[in-house]
C-alpha cells in the first residue's frame, strides 16, 4: 500500500499534466477501460458537496483479474484547499474489472474547498474529476441542504421564512417583526458555520449592523456588530473569501471606491483587511461565487458603462488573480445569478436582458466560459429573478421567479441550461412582500 501513498501525494490538478511514477516492477496487461462518475450517495451526479457529505462513485475500475486493486480516494487539489493526510487506508479498494454501483469513498472530506476524485489501478489506468466541498448551501435556514425563501415586508416590517423541498413549501413561519424600515437585510450567508443561513442587518440611517444566527425560523443569537456609520460604504458580498467555512462581509465604499473585507466567526471580526481601491464607481461588483472551484469565493465585477467583467480569484483579501472575462456591451444585459447550475464545482453566471427578456447562461471555469447557452425567453419583464440556490438538493442552482405585479413566484430546476422542471410556487399578491435576496 505504500507504493499507493506515493501515488496519492503525486496527483496533478490536470488530466493532461498526469504522470504518475511507479516503482519498476512488472505490470499486468490491462484489459478494461475505466470509467467514472462521481455522485452524491442517493446516486445523483454533482461535483458540489458539503463538508461531512460522503461521496460515492461508480463506474469500472479497469485492468485485468491479475492486477492489484484498483483505489477511488478523495484528494486535495493542487494549489488549492486545506491541507489533508489521505492515505489508502482512507480510499475505498476494489477489485480489478470491477463494475462499481454508487459505492463510497472512505473519509470524506471535513473542510471546504477544491478537491479531485481519482480512480487508479496503475500509471497508465487513472481517471480523475474535480469537485469542490461547501460549508453550507446559499439561503438554507434549516440546514437541510435545499434553498429556502425569505420574506420581508417593506410597510410593516414583518418577516417571513419558507422552508423549501423543491416547489414544495414544508413549513411557514414568521420570523420576529423589525418595524423600523431603515433596517435592511443585507446578507444571509453562514457566518458561524453550522450550516444554517443567518440574517445580516445593517440600518440604512445609523450604520448600525445586527446579525441574527439562525435555526430554521428561530433566532438562536442576536448579537451587535460593529457601526460602520458612514453609509457609503455598502455591503456587496457575504461569501467565503478564505475558506474557512464561515460567511464573511465585504464592503464597497460608493463614493470613494474603497473595498474592505471583514474575515468573520459569528460577529466576531477575525480579520479587517482593506482590498485594492477601484475608483471607478461605474465597476459594480455582481457576483460572489467560487468561479474556479477553490472553495473560496470570488469578486466578480460588471462596468455598468462599458459593459467591460472582470473576476478577481480571492484568497482571503489577496487578489490571486487579476482575469478579464468577455465584454457584454448592451447594459440591458444583467448578471442576476452567480449559482453552480451544472454541478461542477464553479459557479456559473446568468444574465437576463431587461428589455427584450432574454435569457442566457455562462459556465464558468475560472474566467473561461465554458459554455455559452440560452434558455428561454421570459417575455414579460416584470419577471424577475429573485433567488438561485439549490431549491431540490441535487447539487446544482435553480432559478426562482417573482412577478412583480401579479405577485405570482415560480421555480425552474436546472440542469445546467436544461430546465428540468418549471413548477408554480404559491402567489403572493401584496407586492410589498419581497423576497430578499441579497449579494
Amino acid at each position: 500500500m505504500n507504493i499507493f501513498r506515493s501515488l496519492i501525494a503525486a496527483i496533478p490538478k490536470s488530466i493532461s499534466a498526469l504522470a504518475i511514477a511507479l516503482p519498476a516492477m512488472a505490470l499486468p496487461q490491462l484489459a478494461s477501460a475505466q470509467s467514472l462518475i462521481v455522485e452524491n450517495c442517493t446516486g445523483t451526479p454533482t461535483a458540489s458537496f458539503l463538508v461531512g457529505e460522503s461521496v460515492c462513485v461508480s463506474g469500472t475500475t479497469g485492468g485485468n483479474m491479475d492486477s492489484d486493486d484498483a483505489l477511488a480516494c478523495v484528494v486535495p487539489l493542487t494549489g488549492g484547499g486545506p491541507a489533508q493526510d489521505v492515505t489508502p487506508d482512507g480510499c475505498n479498494a476494489f477489485p480489478p474489472a470491477t463494475t462499481m454501483v454508487n459505492e463510497p469513498i472512505w473519509l470524506p472530506p471535513t473542510d471546504p474547498g477544491g478537491y479531485i476524485v481519482v480512480l487508479f489501478a496503475s500509471s497508465e489506468d487513472v481517471i480523475q474529476q474535480q469537485i469542490a466541498i461547501f460549508d453550507s448551501v446559499q439561503n438554507d435556514h434549516d440546514g437541510d441542504r435545499k434553498a429556502d425563501i425569505l420574506w420581508r415586508h417593506s410597510v410593516t416590517g414583518q418577516n417571513w421564512l419558507y422552508l423549501m423541498d423543491s416547489s414544495t413549501i414544508s413549513s411557514s413561519l414568521g420570523v420576529n417583526t423589525v418595524a423600523e424600515a431603515a433596517w435592511k437585510i443585507a446578507g444571509n450567508g453562514d457566518y458561524n458555520g453550522d450550516g444554517k443561513s443567518d440574517i445580516l442587518w445593517r440600518n440604512a440611517v445609523t450604520g448600525q449592523n445586527w446579525l441574527y444566527l439562525m435555526d430554521g425560523s428561530t433566532i438562536s443569537a442576536s448579537l451587535g456588530v460593529n457601526t460602520v456609520t458612514d453609509t457609503a460604504w455598502k455591503i456587496v458580498g457575504n461569501g467565503d473569501y478564505n475558506g474557512d467555512g464561515n460567511s464573511d462581509i465585504f464592503w464597497r465604499n460608493g463614493v470613494t471606491g474603497q473595498n474592505w473585507l471583514y474575515l468573520m466567526d459569528s460577529s466576531t471580526i477575525s480579520g479587517s483587511l482593506g482590498v485594492n481601491t477601484v475608483a471607478d464607481t461605474a465597476w459594480k461588483i455582481v457576483g460572489n461565487g467560487d468561479y474556479n472551484g477553490d472553495g473560496r469565493s470570488d469578486i466578480f465585477w460588471r462596468n455598468a458603462v462599458t459593459g467591460q467583467n472582470w473576476l478577481y480569484l480571492m484568497d482571503g483579501s489577496t487578489i490571486s488573480g487579476s482575469l478579464g472575462v468577455n465584454t457584454v456591451a448592451d447594459t440591458a444585459w444583467k448578471i442576476v445569478g452567480n449559482g453552480d447550475y451544472n454541478g461542477d464545482g464553479n459557479s456559473d453566471i446568468f444574465w437576463r436582458n431587461d428589455v427584450t427578456g432574454q435569457n442566457w447562461l455562462y459556465l464558468m471555469d475560472s474566467s473561461t466560459i465554458s459554455g455559452s447557452l440560452g434558455v428561454n425567453t421570459v417575455a414579460d419583464t416584470e419577471w424577475k429573478i429573485v433567488g438561485n440556490g439549490d431549491r431540490n438538493g441535487d447539487g446544482k442552482s435553480d432559478i426562482l421567479w417573482r412577478h412583480g405585479v401579479t405577485g405570482q413566484n415560480w421555480l425552474y430546476l436546472m440542469d445546467s441550461s436544461t430546465i428540468s422542471s418549471s413548477l408554480g410556487v404559491n402567489t403572493v399578491s401584496d407586492p410589498l412582500w419581497e423576497i430578499v435576496s441579497t449579494p
